[in-house]
């Protein structure tokens, strides 16, 4: 999965982190296998659009706040870049950010 993400014959520009690429109105070629993360054809995970529903549920909940970072991370790679000991993260409401200077 890795190798196929950073795949130049598959993807332009793959070393950049661009999430675009993935719109339906961007996508180079549409019959391209090699970003599936639920798999492929007739042997896809049949959990996908749930999956993607709460994805979409997440993401929604996830917008009423800030999301600020609690310290830098240690990015390792193995097979993808991820965060060493986990991401920290600290969620302020947005409601209260307005009042609070500090996040400015």
């Amino acid at each position: 999965f890795g190798y196929s993400m950073k795949n130049s014959d598959r993807f332009l520009h793959p070393e950049k982190v661009e999430p675009e690429r993935f719109l339906r109105d961007r996508c180079e070629d549409r019959d391209n296998p090699s970003y599936c993360p639920f798999g492929y054809g007739n042997r896809a995970c049949i959990g996908k659009p749930i999956a993607l529903l709460e994805a979409r549920i997440f993401m929604a909940l996830l917008s009423n706040y800030i999301v600020l970072l609690k310290e830098k991370p240690n990015w390792k790679v193995s097979p993808a870049k991820v965060p060493e000991g986990g991401l920290h993260v600290r969620l302020v409401s947005r409601q209260g950010a307005s009042q609070d200077t500090s996040l400015l």
